[in-house]
C-alpha cells in the first residue's frame, strides 16, 4: 500500500499541469456548462414531442415550461453540488494529472458559515461507509436548499418573462420543439454553471483557510520549490501526488495518509460521530450544543417550510386560477399560505428539538433514543388538543418516523464500528 513514508512521485509531478486557480475554475465552469446543457437538451427531445411541445404553457398543466424549469433548477443544484467540490478536491489533494498552484490561492480567505461548508466525498474515509453517508446527505442537503434559492430566483423570474412572452404572443401553438429544447438548454447550463461557480468559491475559500490556519499553527514554510509554493503547509520532502487514488479500492487510508489530509488543511481531525469512542454518542457533533440547537432548528425548519411552501402553493394556485390570473392566482396563494407552513414546520421543529434537549440533559447522552422518544411526544403534544386518540395516533406515527431514521443510522453506524481499520 502506497503511505506518506514512501518518496515523492516526481514523474506524476512533472505529467501533472499546473494551472491557476482562476483558470481552473474558467475551464471547469466551461465543462460544467457544456455537460449539463447538452444533458438538458437530450431530455428535452425527450420530453417535448411535437404534439406536447405544441401544448405546452408555461403554468398550465401537464406541460408547464415553468414547472421544468424549477425541477430542472433544483436537481442541477444538487448534482453539481456534489460533483464538483469532490472533483476540484482531488485535484486540490493529489495534484495529478492537474495541479492548482497554491499561489493563486486567495490571499485573505473567508472563513465559511458552517452549514454551508464542504465535505467532499473524495477525502472521506475510503471504507468508513456511515462517514462517507454523512458527508454525501451534507452534500444533498446543502445541495438541495441552494437548488430552492435557484429555482426562487433564478428559474420563477425566467418563467414570469416567458409567460408575458406568452400572453403577447396569443393562443394557438406558441412553443416549439426546438425552442423548447434551446430555452431547457440554455437553462440548465446557466444553472449548472453559477451553482457550480458558488460551491468552488466556497471550496477553496474553506481550503485556502484552513491552509493558512495550518500554516500558522504548524509553522510549516515553503522550501522555494514552484510545486510547493507560497507555504502550503504539505508534509515534508512530500508532493501532492503522495497519495494515490488506486489503493483506495483495496485497502484503507493509513494512519500517515490520514495526517497528510489533515496536516494538509483538507479535512481536520475526524469527527466525533465518526469515532464512537471519543463520546458517548452516535449523532453528528457538528450541530449546535445545546439550548443553542432550539434556536437553530426552529429557525431552519421556519426557512425550509417557507421555501417549499411558497413552491408548492405558487404551483398549486396557477393550476386552480383561472386563464389569465394565473400568475396573480399563484402569487396570492404562495405569499397567503407559505407563511403558515412554515410557522406549522418551525413549531414542530422547535418542540421537537426543545424534547431532544430535555431528554439529553435528563439522561445525560445525546443518542438516537432522545430523537426517537422526541418525535413520539412531539407528535402527541402538537396533537393534544384533538383528543387522546388523535394524539396517540399522531404520537405513533412521529415516533415511527424518527425511528426509522435513527434506527437505520445506528445500524449503519455500529456495523462500521465492528469493522477494524
Amino acid at each position: 500500500m502506497r503511505t506518506t513514508d514512501m518518496p515523492p512521485s516526481k514523474d506524476v509531478g512533472q505529467q501533472a499541469v499546473a494551472l491557476s486557480w482562476r483558470l481552473y475554475l474558467l475551464i471547469t465552469l466551461l465543462i460544467t456548462t457544456a455537460i449539463s446543457g447538452t444533458v438538458n437538451a437530450l431530455l428535452a427531445l425527450a420530453m417535448y414531442s411535437g404534439k406536447k411541445a405544441a401544448a405546452a404553457r408555461v403554468w398550465s398543466f401537464p406541460n408547464t415550461l415553468g414547472g421544468d424549469l424549477i425541477i430542472t433548477a433544483i436537481v442541477t443544484c444538487i448534482v453539481t453540488w456534489v460533483i464538483s467540490p469532490s472533483l476540484a478536491m482531488r485535484d486540490l489533494v493529489i495534484g495529478s494529472p492537474i495541479r492548482i498552484k497554491p499561489s493563486s490561492f486567495p490571499k485573505f480567505p473567508m472563513s465559511m458559515p458552517r452549514w454551508f461548508t464542504h465535505r467532499p466525498l473524495f477525502v472521506s474515509y475510503p471504507h468508513d461507509r456511515v462517514a462517507r453517508g454523512v458527508a454525501l446527505l451534507h452534500q444533498l442537503r446543502a445541495g438541495f436548499v441552494v437548488g430552492l434559492a435557484f429555482a426562487v430566483f433564478l428559474a420563477v423570474p425566467i418563467s414570469i418573462v416567458l409567460g408575458v412572452a406568452e400572453a403577447r404572443a396569443g393562443g394557438g401553438a406558441v412553443w416549439h420543439r426546438k425552442t423548447l429544447v434551446w430555452v431547457k438548454a440554455l437553462f440548465g447550463g446557466l444553472g449548472a454553471a453559477l451553482c457550480a461557480h458558488l460551491s468552488l468559491w466556497i471550496l477553496i475559500n474553506q481550503h485556502a483557510f484552513r491552509v493558512s490556519s495550518k500554516t500558522a499553527e504548524s509553522g510549516y514554510v515553503s522550501g522555494g520549490s514552484e510545486d510547493l509554493s507560497e507555504g502550503v503547509p504539505l508534509l515534508k520532502d512530500k508532493s501532492n501526488a503522495a497519495v494515490d487514488d488506486t489503493t483506495f479500492g483495496e485497502e484503507t487510508v493509513s494512519e500517515g495518509s490520514r495526517s497528510f489530509f489533515i496536516n494538509a488543511g483538507v479535512v481536520s481531525a475526524p469527527p466525533s460521530y465518526m469515532t464512537r469512542e471519543v463520546r458517548d454518542s452516535d449523532r453528528d457533533a457538528a450541530r449546535e450544543p445545546c439550548p443553542d440547537r432550539i434556536v437553530e432548528d426552529l429557525g431552519g425548519a421556519f426557512g425550509m417550510g417557507c421555501v417549499g411552501g411558497f413552491l408548492w402553493h405558487f404551483v398549486k394556485g396557477a393550476r386552480n386560477s383561472p386563464r389569465g390570473e394565473r400568475l396573480h392566482g399563484a402569487l396570492y396563494s404562495a405569499k397567503t399560505r407559505a407563511p403558515i407552513l412554515g410557522s406549522s414546520f418551525a413549531v414542530w421543529g422547535g418542540t421537537f428539538s426543545a424534547f431532544d434537549c430535555s431528554l439529553q440533559y435528563i439522561r445525560q447522552r445525546d443518542d438516537h433514543w432522545n430523537a426517537i422518544a422526541s418525535g413520539f411526544l412531539t407528535g402527541g403534544v402538537l396533537a393534544a388538543r384533538g383528543g387522546w386518540k388523535t394524539a396517540s395516533k399522531n404520537a405513533v406515527v412521529g415516533g415511527i418516523l424518527l425511528a426509522i431514521i435513527e434506527g437505520v443510522s445506528a445500524l449503519l453506524m455500529k456495523s462500521s464500528s465492528q469493522t477494524p481499520r
